[in-house]
């Protein structure tokens, strides 16, 4: 007993130092954990104490001669329902625990010195049931605090984004960490992807089915993506360092989906970016090729989309009544002549507003194509053979067939 109590007694003493060393060690053994103290640098002080604190527990725990008690192991509680709370890893604390109960028994073997084997063997075997119960009472309190949360992790994950997306996230000191604990590395290269419904109502049963399939779907890296529904569409931050693989997964992800949604899902691309605190200007980007690809259907990458396309697709609801105006007649002639009109002009703007092409390309005189360009201009006002109105009338044309599309059918 007496070569006990001077063991226990120099742990004690010594507490401070193996502390130390058991934080080194799961900074060095835990990836998630060195991942935390990359870009927190109070994090190494804050776990040194931490792990202090469990040389302190088995040393009065091992004094009474008695397992830890739940009072023994209150801090490990504490610090179950944090983690859980930030989402860290489980898997990453209970590696963490294994790693300092090796530190510790170094310290106990130390301490015992070359004839202290059956001290040894006996602080062996309490240390063993210390570990054994401050891992269960860790895991218990995790658990516990991931099933409470569980109905508002959703609300949580949107909480942590609208933050990201303010810069709230980064004003605040326990932000890196959390960001870490949702999946972000410093480091990292993103791309933000944006899923939405072209035509059908964005309520929670519609959007769920493309969250799933996001969530579900193997990433280049694999590595799982950051996913939340926000508003009337899906987000998605992808670990990726170029658009076209995760444009393919995207355009891949109907495959698993029912019909009436695969046919409806549109999708913008922004990106790539570095690290979370570029993921905002990537996530606007985003939302841009969106509205683009409600226009004109499927998965849009806004680099990809020229500038003249993408102002038509912003159109905004004054610009599409005034060209609905100005193109009422034409539509209305276009309707009684086939189609002719609209087909001409569009070939007249291919051909870079030459007549003899025009007329070559549709096998008519030349006469017959100047004729319907003149009734195009008696129609809308708009000289033919100038830039300037060439553009409005291509402006016009463009809306008046997107505003037509979206009437409802007679």
């Amino acid at each position: 007993m007496a070569a006990t109590a001077r063991v226990l007694a120099l742990l004690e003493t010594r507490a401070t130092a193996i502390g130390r060393a058991m934080a080194r060690a799961c900074l060095e053994g835990v990836p998630a954990i060195a991942s935390v103290a990359s870009h927190d640098h109070t994090f190494p002080a804050r776990l040194s104490r931490l792990c202090t604190e469990h040389v302190f527990a088995l040393v009065r725990s091992g004094r009474a001669g008695r397992p830890p008690d739940e009072a023994d192991l209150a801090f490990v509680r504490d610090l179950g329902i944090r983690r859980a709370q930030d989402l860290f890893p489980l898997e990453a604390l209970v590696q963490g625990i294994r790693l300092g109960q090796r530190v510790l028994w170094d310290a106990i073997d130390d301490a015992a010195g070359p004839h202290g084997h059956e001290v040894v063997v006996a602080l062996t075997a309490h240390l063993l049931d210390y570990t054994h119960l401050a891992s269960y009472q860790l895991e218990k309190a995790y658990t516990e605090t991931q099933r409470q949360i569980e109905t508002v992790g959703e609300q949580t994950r949107l909480e942590f984004f609208e933050d990201a997306l303010s810069g709230r996230l980064f004003a605040r000191s326990d932000g890196p960490g959390q960001a870490v604990a949702m999946g972000f590395e410093p480091d990292a290269t993103y791309v933000v992807v944006v899923v939405g419904l072209a035509t059908q109502p964005a309520d929670p049963e519609n959007l769920a089915p493309l969250r799933g399939a996001l969530e579900r779907r193997a990433w280049a890296d694999g590595r799982r993506p950051f996913v939340v529904t926000r508003g009337e569409h899906v987000v998605c931050v992808a670990a990726a360092r170029q658009t076209m693989p995760v444009r393919n997964t995207i355009s891949a992800m109907s495959s698993g989906m029912p019909a009436s949604l695969a046919t409806d899902l549109v999708a913008g691309i922004g990106g790539p970016c570095r690290g979370l605190a570029e993921v905002p200007r990537a996530y606007e980007h985003a939302l841009l090729a969106l509205r683009h690809a409600r226009s004109v259907g499927g998965v849009v990458v806004l680099e990809d989309v020229g500038t003249f396309p993408y102002l038509l697709s912003s159109a905004d609801p004054t610009v599409r009544q005034l060209s609905a105006r100005r193109a009422e007649r034409l539509r209305a002639e276009d309707a009684r002549c086939h189609g002719l009109l609209a087909r001409t002009f569009a070939v007249y703007v291919d051909c870079n507003l030459n007549v003899i092409q025009v007329a070559n390309k549709l096998g008519l005189h030349p006469n017959t194509i100047r004729s319907r360009l003149a009734k195009v201009e008696r129609l809308t006002g708009l000289d033919t053979r100038r830039v300037i109105d060439v553009m409005e009338l291509v402006t016009v044309m463009n809306l008046s067939r997107a505003t037509g599309s979206r009437e409802p059918k007679q």
